[in-house]
């Protein structure tokens, strides 16, 4: 229980002071808050950590304020502020991906004092605030430079989304009887894929489990010997059709935002719609619509495999940070773009990204002892896939990668996965 006291100042305004600290001046608590408020923007959203007794959030009037407050004691001393009490790290998070979707103009952070012991809680809050702005500057970022190549591609994919309305081409919700209940590996493009390819190019794995490959990574799968059971590719620009031109008969999963040279390399096909704008008014139906992915083809195949009932879903190659100065296996898409001067998409905003993820880089807990650096995006993949983890009990998610990003769900090594499932790992 903490100890919560107000104590009047020289000024006629009280202070408050919580086990022996003073949350505010001790003499014009007033005027404090009138100081800090000036440099906050009149058009910004201001999120208040610790307000205390309010002076910061009468001082922002009219600005929308929001405050965050860990102890009911101290929520309760200004029950007419709008707060949010004790919320987790994830909340804050969902809370301002939502304000950022809303495109508000500005979201300021402002932390009032709080005891020592409360220090932590706060800290986590900031960082979780960072993580979705972040997040929300990367998917504007992309939508801004999208836009145009996105209904593009749609008013190209016309004829295929009236093939699939006719039944001559499938939705995704088809895979459902062939996914539910299903064991399937994902092989991502992260630097340590080729270390586990040589397993899996040596087990026989047809009808006990599914191997799912994202577009990036089927120039390796193949160059091992594997031949996937499904691709997956969400990129709007047709850089990566090159690497998808061996698919022959692999069905290929995609987005109806897809480039038309990519749908046209796949035998066989199923789409799936993301929600944009158009897509109703072009015959996509709105079930067949999954209004977030992630961000990435890999958390978009982990989604799609989640939501028609896989019940195991082995995360291999997804590292999610540098491996030494690499971020893709070796052949991957990315580094023959790369090579032969590509981009995903060549754009002023695409500067800005590229400026602002090198300006980023940060520390993270690794799968083996110490850390690894990542980037924001890469991080917004990690914390994506442990909330699509944590809200789907009913699938089992097994992270693989041995020098990648830590991820909050079970690690194994493939071979140990493979033994527990038993495909006779122990026989290589």
């Amino acid at each position: 229980m903490i100890k919560v006291e107000r104590e009047p100042t020289s000024t006629g305004f009280d202070t408050l002071v919580v086990d022996g600290r003073y949350f505010h001046s001790r003499v014009n608590p007033r005027k404090e808050a009138s100081r800090a408020a000036s440099a906050v923007a009149p058009d910004a959203l201001a999120l208040i950590l610790s307000p205390g007794l309010g002076y910061l959030a009468d001082a922002l009037k009219p600005r929308d304020v929001i405050s965050v407050e860990r102890h009911p004691q101290l929520a309760v001393l200004r029950p007419d502020l709008n707060s949010l009490v004790h919320p987790s790290c994830e909340e804050l998070e969902r809370l301002v991906e939502t304000l950022a979707a809303e495109r508000r103009p500005k979201i300021a952070v402002l932390t009032g004092a709080h005891r020592e012991e409360d220090h932590e809680y706060y800290e986590s809050l900031r960082k979780a605030i960072t993580r979705a702005l972040e997040k929300s500057v990367e998917r504007i970022l992309t939508t801004d430079a999208f836009a145009k190549v996105w209904e593009r591609n749609l008013r190209a994919n016309v004829m295929r989304i009236l093939q699939a309305r006719n039944g001559e081409v499938s939705w995704s919700s088809a895979l459902e009887p062939r996914l539910r209940g299903s064991h399937c590996v994902l092989l991502s493009a992260g630097p340590t894929l080729g270390e586990e390819l040589p397993l899996l190019s040596k087990m026989l794995h047809r009808g006990k489990y599914l191997i799912l490959v994202v577009d990036s990574a089927l120039p390796a799968a193949l160059s091992a010997g594997i031949s996937p059971d499904l691709v997956f590719t969400i990129d709007p620009q047709p850089v990566k059709a090159a690497v998808l031109s061996n698919l022959e008969d692999i069905p290929l999963v995609a987005s109806v935002l897809s480039p038309p040279e990519i749908l046209a390399r796949a035998g066989r096909l199923y789409l799936f719609g993301q929600g944009h704008p158009m897509e109703p008014s072009v015959g996509v139906p709105l079930a067949e619509m999954i209004q977030e992915l992630g961000g990435s083809v890999a958390t978009a195949a982990a989604t799609i495999a989640v939501r028609h009932g896989a019940a195991t879903l082995v995360l291999a190659g997804q590292d999610l940070a540098f491996i030494g100065d690499r971020t893709h296996v070796r052949g991957a898409a990315q580094e023959a773009a790369s090579a032969a001067g590509l981009e995903r998409f060549s754009t002023m905003e695409h500067a800005k990204m590229r400026t602002m993820i090198g300006r980023n880089l940060r520390c993270v807990p690794s799968v083996a002892d110490g850390m690894v650096m990542t980037t924001p995006v890469m991080d917004s993949y990690r914390i994506y896939l442990e909330r699509l983890a944590r809200d789907n009990p009913g699938t089992r998610f097994v992270h693989t990668s041995s020098r990648g990003a830590r991820m909050a769900m079970p690690h194994l090594s493939l071979a140990e996965w493979l033994n527990e499932f038993g495909s006779g790992a122990d026989k290589v």
